[in-house]
């Protein structure tokens, strides 16, 4: 036999001053103390078991514990004890399901007390009723000869709603949804309602005087015409739902116009509905288009060797998320084909154009996306070309940063070469080259990477989110 120490948890036996399971040299004969504001799974609860409490799941765990360590404690004397939080919630369960019984217990008790008093008082152990069914303010109506036992107020107002719910096939109806009222059938005169215990007891007292009479008990049930509104609305609800079903999915054209109806009204994007990353975007964005702010055209442009490369929405974008990428920076535009000198229009020092972008041919117009059609023409050689580009007013409000298609141009790097760029770009040693088996087994090239899931990245050993996001986002290059 083990003496049960206070300093020690009674149902695991972890240390309550160190929280470990493995020998301590902390003083276990000493009661702990409990603090106000402990770490996690640190607190520790103070409990006194009391032999007459009629808790027997609870009860059980205390002696399974004491079985298991060999506390020398008698259960038949109260005694105290401690628990860590984790055997201390376990042991609170377990009370509170042993109170739970306990309560249906005696409620369980007190009614089969009250039906045998009830049944004490009727003397009878069945009641044979004629039940007719009637719509208010309708003629119609159906009825059937029910025998109930038995004989308990609520079994009898159970066996009734059952009837009506099959008579009138509708399962959705409750004893509230209708009026129940007796009398002797055949009779003259008003009908008793029959509305709680206490009229039933009434009714009791009635059948027994209709029976010895010789004579038959009629129920009535009359229906509130809002309840079959109900009932036909369900209905037809129920045989649209199976028409649709029947006849297959909905047209996308109906789905269209449904949503349409939903859809609510767009509104102007604000600062608050961007996230960290798209506003760091949006001032990066606003800081180039300063910076490069040209004077001969309405779009900020970077020039080089007299050329002026427009900075349209998307190199823009790209110039941004690689100067938050550590890519490049404000001065030096990134190394992709899009920000190539040779896509810029060249001016002279007079600030007239020398030469458009693509070679001229006879067949070939001026730039789509800057010259009109009226200046399609080609001018003769020693006449200097005036710039005309007529352009939308350019705004940079906060974009929606969509994903840009930069695979233009791109030869396609094998995955060798593209995992072992990502190791020299963020300076680690082997961590990316460790899944080149992995994207070989599955035949996975560089070029489908960013439509892989996170799932499918899981699968592959690619783990960490940091990976993740580093190998999609230089996979959206390519």
């Amino acid at each position: 036999m083990n003496k049960y120490l206070p300093g020690i948890c009674f149902a695991c036996q972890k240390c309550l001053f160190c929280f470990n399971f493995s020998p301590c040299n902390c003083n276990k004969n000493i009661k702990p103390t409990r603090v106000s504001k402990p770490e996690r799974g640190q607190q520790i609860y103070f409990r006194v078991y009391t032999p007459n409490e009629n808790l027997p799941t609870a009860n059980y765990f205390l002696s399974s514990a004491e079985t298991k360590f060999q506390y020398n404690n008698n259960f038949n004397e109260p005694f105290s004890f401690t628990f860590c939080s984790t055997c201390n919630s376990k042991y609170q369960r377990l009370k509170t399901k042993d109170k739970i019984s306990k309560k249906k217990m005696k409620s369980k008790a007190a009614v089969d007390v009250e039906s045998l008093e009830l049944f004490e008082e009727c003397g009878i152990d069945e009641i044979k009723l004629h039940v007719s069914i009637e719509k208010k303010g309708k003629k119609t109506s159906t009825s059937k000869a029910l025998i109930i036992k038995p004989v308990e107020y609520i079994n009898v107002m159970e066996k009734i709603n059952a009837f009506v719910q099959k008579a009138l096939q509708n399962e959705n109806i409750k004893p509230a949804d209708y009026s129940i009222s007796y009398k002797a059938m055949n009779s003259h005169g008003l009908s008793s309602e029959l509305e709680d215990e206490l009229d039933f007891k009434e009714f009791i007292e009635d059948y027994k005087k209709v029976t010895t009479a010789n004579k038959k008990m009629g129920m009535m049930v009359v229906i509130d015409n809002s309840t079959d509104n109900e009932t036909k609305s369900s209905e037809k609800r129920s045989k649209n739902s199976d028409d649709v079903e029947s006849d297959g999915s909905v047209s996308e054209e109906e789905k269209v116009i449904t949503h349409t109806k939903k859809k609510k009204k767009s509104r102007v994007i604000r600062d608050d509905d961007l996230s960290k990353e798209e506003r760091t975007q949006a001032e990066i964005i606003s800081v180039l288009c300063e910076k490069y702010k040209c004077n001969l055209h309405t779009t900020p442009c970077y020039i080089q060797d007299n050329r002026h490369l427009q900075l349209n929405p998307a190199r823009l974008q790209l110039w941004a998320r690689e100067i938050m990428n550590k890519g490049t920076t404000e001065d030096v535009p990134p190394t992709y084909p899009t920000f190539s000198a040779t896509l810029g229009v060249l001016v002279s020092n007079n600030n007239t154009q020398i030469s458009t972008t693509a070679p001229a041919t006879a067949s070939t117009t001026t730039s789509a996306t800057a010259v009109p059609a009226a200046a399609s023409a080609v001018p003769p050689a020693n006449t200097p070309t005036p710039i005309i580009i007529q352009m939308p007013p350019f705004q940079y409000p906060y974009p929606s940063f969509n994903q840009l298609d930069t695979s233009t141009n791109h030869k396609l790097p094998s995955i060798h070469e593209f995992l072992f760029s990502l190791d020299q770009k963020y300076n680690c040693n082997g961590e990316y080259s460790q899944f080149e088996n992995a994207f070989l087994e599955e035949a996975i090239t560089v070029n489908v990477i960013k439509d892989l899931s996170d799932e499918q990245m899981k699968t592959l050993g690619i783990v960490k989110i940091g990976w993740q996001k580093n190998i999609r986002q230089e996979a959206q290059k390519y």
